[in-house]
Order: structure tokens, then sequence, then C-alpha cells
């Protein structure tokens, strides 16, 4: 045979048949061969499978194989794939590891294209293949058992990888995991959490941990909303400080090195020459820069959001851990030293990266593992102005309920206002409008976090509008001037970017009535908007580091009295069955706004999912929702008429000073309530159940596709 047919011979053929020789096959292939055709070549040799599990499993083959195989066809030859599969998980407690690494090569290949077939009945179909209707029960409790034993006890990190494998191979069999219960239901009634948080924490599988931790918070999403999973319960009571340490490590890495796949795909505005940003900005484009395709099997790595979710969410101790670390970090000088930091390590997480506790320093120890906060800040900046598609707008949502979750509590926000532990954050300036380039500058971690929530309304105004998670952004900015307020903080921040911000959604969403009329949570948003306006107007006081950020608050809502009229006619005819009021530019009064019903939520109604529930049952919009609002663009917009001419007329100047005159003659009233948001409940029942169900079939396709 010439070297060209040598070179071109599928892997599993040693020799090409020819007219005068059959093919050379491997051994194994001869053995897979013989039983996908319904042979059984054990029969008459005790020692067949000992001798089979010492062959080097051929993958390309197997899957080959299977693959060409109909769902009849695999039907017909349910015995052979039984046999191998029984066979198999004994070979997985066998005394020798390359028995066990084959034996759990074989089962991750069958399981894998078998997952893939599209039977009539599945759950029915699939049982029947693997193991017949009678045994399954007793050989899926054997199965989880040896998966178990081998991800605790395995003795190399090979053998426990295999594990970790077949594992995610099992648990992300259909993208919808609840609904695959062939095998996910042995996870619940044996758990591997232990297992999986050894290999979190275990030098020697520091490159399996990623995949352990992502594992973990899937098993978490199993019929969450359904049952009680053990999980679940066990992470919230989780006070493993190496784990928690771990699981932060993890998320930091994972920050980074999704980060630096947005940052290859253009340049921020900082590294690019002057008047390449004045064309940036012009034309909305950038020219002059050097960029790639966006890497999309990389961002599958996003998974980790996930795994950061539930944490946060869920753990207290986890919390304070970041808490802690971003003390340190401030402290130490590592959280500004790390705005240039970004690995680009082949594997994500290889031991290589790692330096051996044993050798490592305290400093060191707190560049790896102290920055979660502050790089998960970073990367939510490059996420929010890369955000075009399904996908992305998911981990976008995720991203807020995360900070929605982390800025509610007081410690950790309290941490995060404290000008004392101030850091550097490298935020997105790859698209215009550009925040103030003060990255350099150490802030509180608030500030940032409020810089990120500007980046996301700046740059996901659509037709398509993503209104709950702009609802969730406005949450977050609620929160931290509640806390800030709560904590007597005075937030050195550029308040006014803010204020135009809300105002830039404010007229989008007005300007779009039409488009957005029959748009799901548009009037859970206005509300929003108003609860969040409401809390500055009252206690704006109280909490801006200056003056001037509050006559920019003002000036804003005269600017734009029409826009928020619009508004308020907008959630009132949603919201409410009785007329409309009218434009307070026809009529100033404005008095003829439908009361709150005694006993309904608090006027902010903060929470998207009290609002989704009372426009479902037609409970109607609170007047005080807008009343002080109302009542600043009616007195205001006299007095500048009275001053000689239109708004339109006078410059911004001009407008505060009028403004800053006629504060003392301005008669607010009291809302209840507005100095106080209700808390994230991820388990309740306003919970957005259809949302995470979603988004674990989008963790579960990209987790899997990660390990083929």
């Amino acid at each position: 045979m010439s070297p060209e047919a040598e070179a071109s011979a599928p892997d599993w053929l040693i020799r090409r048949g020819s007219s005068a020789r059959p093919a050379l096959k491997e051994k194994v292939v001869a053995i897979y061969e013989a039983f996908l055709k319904g042979d059984d070549p054990s029969i008459g040799n005790p020692n067949f499978w000992d001798e089979f599990f010492l062959l080097k499993v051929n993958v390309d083959y197997l899957t080959v194989a299977l693959s060409s195989l109909s769902e009849a066809q695999l039907l017909a030859i349910k015995d052979s794939i039984n046999n191998i599969f029984v066979h198999a998980i004994d070979a997985m407690l066998d005394e020798y590891p390359t028995r066990q690494i084959h034996a759990m090569e074989t089962l991750h290949t069958l399981l894998r294209n078998i997952f893939a077939k599209k039977f009539h009945n599945f759950s029915f179909d699939v049982i029947n293949v693997l193991t017949g209707l009678d045994q399954a029960d007793a050989t899926f409790r054997t199965l989880v058992a040896a998966i178990d034993d081998r991800l605790l006890t395995g003795e190399s990190a090979q053998v426990r990888g295999a594990a970790l494998q077949l594992t995610i191979t099992i648990v992300t069999g259909s993208d919808n995991i609840s609904q695959n219960s062939v095998l996910n239901d042995y996870f619940m009634i044996h758990d591997v959490f232990d297992s999986l948080t050894k290999i979190m924490t275990d030098f020697t599988t520091h490159q399996l941990a990623f995949d352990a931790a992502v594992l973990l918070t899937l098993l978490c999403n199993y019929n969450k909303y359904e049952s009680n999973n053990p999980y679940l319960n066990r992470l919230a009571k989780l006070d493993d400080q190496n784990v928690i340490t771990s699981a932060a490590h993890i998320v930091s890495r994972a920050s980074q090195d999704c980060r630096k796949i947005y940052m290859e795909t253009r340049q921020d505005a900082d590294t690019t020459p002057g008047s390449i940003r004045v064309l940036s900005y012009l034309t909305g484009a950038v020219w002059g820069q050097t960029s790639k395709p966006l890497d999309e099997a990389g961002l599958r790595r996003q998974v980790f959001l996930l795994l950061l979710y539930e944490f946060a969410y869920a753990n207290e101790k986890f919390v304070d851990h970041l808490g802690s670390s971003l003390a340190k970090a401030a402290t130490s000088g590592n959280g500004p030293s790390r705005q240039g930091l970004v690995t680009s390590a082949t594997n994500l997480y290889s031991a290589s990266t790692i330096p051996p506790e044993s050798q490592q320093s305290e400093g060191e120890e707190n560049s790896l593992t102290a920055c979660a906060l502050i790089d998960f800040v970073s990367f939510a900046s490059y996420l929010f102005q890369n955000n075009h598609d399904t996908k992305s707008a998911i981990y976008s949502k995720l991203s807020l309920l995360i900070l929605t979750c982390l800025t509610e509590n007081s410690g950790l926000c309290g941490q995060m206002l404290d000008d004392n532990l101030a850091v550097k954050v490298r935020l997105c300036r790859q698209k215009p409008p550009y925040l103030p380039n003060i990255m350099d500058q150490p802030r509180p971690l608030a500030c940032a976090i409020l810089d990120v929530v500007v980046t996301f309304m700046r740059h996901n105004l659509s037709k398509k509008l993503q209104a709950d998670s702009y609802a969730y952004s406005l949450g977050i900015v609620e929160r931290i001037i509640c806390q800030s307020r709560g904590l007597k903080v005075r937030l050195p921040y550029h308040w006014n970017e803010l204020w135009l911000a809300v105002m830039t959604v404010v007229q989008f969403v007005a300007r779009q009535e039409s488009t957005l009329q029959s748009h799901t949570g548009i009037a859970g948003l206005i509300l929003q908007i108003f609860a969040m306006l409401n809390l500055a107007i009252t206690y704006g006081d109280t909490f801006l580091p200056d003056p001037a950020s509050y006559d920019n608050l003002y000036y804003e809502v005269v600017r734009n009295a029409e826009y928020l009229t619009t508004l308020n006619r907008i959630a009132t005819r949603e919201l409410n069955s009785d007329t409309p009021p009218p434009s307070p530019f026809r009529n100033p009064s404005l008095r003829n706004i439908t009361r709150s019903p005694a006993g309904s939520p608090r006027n902010s109604m903060s929470s998207i999912f009290v609002s989704a529930l009372q426009a479902k049952q037609g409970v109607p919009m609170s007047a005080s929702d807008f009343r002080n609002i109302e009542a600043i663009i009616n007195h205001m917009l006299p007095k500048i008429e009275q001053y000689g001419g239109k708004a339109a007329s006078l410059t911004s100047q001009d407008i505060v000073t009028i403004i800053r005159a006629n504060y003392d003659t301005l008669e607010l009233v009291s809302l209840d309530g507005v100095d106080s948001y209700m808390r994230y409940d991820g388990a309740g029942v306003y919970v957005e159940q259809a949302f995470f169900r979603g988004l674990v079939r989008i963790v579960a396709a990209d987790f899997r596709e990660m390990g083929r």
C-alpha cells in the first residue's frame, strides 16, 4: 500500500484491504463490529471482558458506527448494548486504573451517541437500549455509586477526570436537564456533592475544578422548582472555606478569560489614537483597529455565570468571602494592578498556571483568588457592550441578577461603598458614548457597578427591548442608593452620567410607544424608572456628593418632562382600565390619576416579578409613582417660562439656576416605602422560572460542547 493510501486510511484500519489480502483492523474495532452486528464475541471466553477493557477505546470509530445506526437498529441490538453497558460498569470498579478509564470512556461514548438519537419514547427506549427494563433501577444505582467512588477515590487525575466527563455526559444528555430523568434522578438519590467539591479543592485536580464546579451548579438546577433539590440545600449550608475560595478563583479566572476574548475583537477607546476616536463617535465604527471574529467556542466559558449566581444567591459564606477578598485586594494593592491582567493559557485551569501551595506566597494567593468580584464587574462591562444575540442577552440578564443579589447584601454593599476600599477596575470602552476614562483612579467598587449599569442602559436599546433586564439594572441603582443612604455615604460618582442614561431609556420607550405597546414588561420597567427617580428626588440630598448632582437630576426631569409624562400614560393604560390622564403640557394640573388601592405593594414595585403579577391581575397603577415627578414638572416649567421663554431657548446653566432658585417653593408629597425595595427572591413564587429553564438549557448545551 502506498504512503498516500496509508495516510488516508481511517484510524481504525491498520491496513487497507486489497484483492490479495483483507483489511487489517484494530482488535477493538473488530470487537465493536461484532457487537454492533448483534453477535456476542465474549461467549466461550471467560477472560474476554478483562482483556477488552485493557484495549484502548477507539472513540472515533465507535462514534461513527453508533451515529450510522438508526433508532430502530439500536433497539434491535439492545442485548449487545446491554452487555457492554453492564460490564463497563463492573470494570469501573476494577483494581486497575487502565480498565477503569477505558470503561468510563466506553460508557461516555455510548451514552453521548445514544442520547443524541430521537427515539419515539425517549426515556423508555433509552432505558431499554442501555439495560433493559427489568434491570434498570439496580444498574443505574450501581453506575452512579461507581461514578461517585471514582470521582472521590480515583487514584489519579486521569481516572477522576474520566469519571467527571462521564457524569457531564449523563447530566447534559438533554439540554433540558430536568427532562433527562433517565439517569439524573439517580444523582438526586445518591448525591455526588462531596466528590465534586473535593475535586474543586484538591491540588492534583486543579485542571478539573472548573468542570466540577459548573457540573455542581447544573445539578443544583435539576427540578429545582418541582422538588427538594439536595444540592441546593447543601450549597446553602456550605461553610468549607477551601471550596468557597476555589469557587471564587474559578469565577475570577473565567471572568478574565472571557473578557480577553471580547478585548481581542476590538480595542478599547483609551488605546486608540484620538483622531480615530472622533471618527468612531461620528460613524459608530472603529477605524484602524486590529480585530478578529468573536471566539464563540471560547465564550462557552460564560457558563461560569450560573456558578456565580448560585453561590451568590444561596451561600452567605461565599458573599462574605467576596467582601473580605475585596478588602484584601484594596489594602494590598492587588485590585488596582489587575486591570491589565489577562491569562492566555490553552487550558482554562491548567495546573501550570497555579503555583503549588507549598511555594505560594500570601501575595500570590491574593493575586489569584482575591478579586473575583472585581474581575466579574470588569467582564460584565464587556458583555454588556457585546450583547448581540439571544445567548448573550440571557447571560447579560443573569449578570444583572448576580449584581442584584450582591448589591442588596448590606454587608458586602457597605464594603463596595467604602472609600477606604477603593480599587481600579478596567471597564469596556469599545463603543461610544464612552464613560469618563478614570480607570486609573481607585474608586469604591459601587462606582464601577454603576458604570456597568450605565453601560447596559446605553448599549442595549432596541425594538426587541429587554424590558425585564432594564428593570433589574434600575433596581441595582435603587439598592446602591438605599444602602448609601442607610450608611450615610455620599458616593463620589459622576451621577449626571447615570441621570443621562436613565433619560435615554425614558426617551427611547416614549418614542417607541407604538412598537413597544404590546411588549411584556414595559409597565414594570416604567414603574421601576419612577421608583428610582422618586428615591433620588426624595433623598438625593442625603447620598449625592454635591448640590450640582442634585441640580442635574432636576434639570433632566424638567428637560424630559414630555417623555416622562408619556411613560406615565403608557403605564396607566397598561395597568388601569380607566381613561389615561392628559398630558401636563395640555393640562398642567394633572389631578385625575387613579389612586392605588389600600394594601397594594409599595409604590415603587421594584421587583419586575411583582409588576408582572399586578399587570396580570389588573391592579391599577399607583399614582404615587408619578406624583412628585409631576409636581416638579408643573412647578418648574412655569418658572422657566416666566424667566423669559421656552426651555429650549435657555442654556442648561440658565435652567439649573432657575431650578435652584425655586426649591424652597416646591412641595413634594411623602411617599411611603420609597427608600426600601422588595428583596430578590430566586426561589419564590415570583421567580422567572421560564427564564431560568431557558438559561439552564443554554448552559447545558455550552457545557456539553466544551467537553467534546
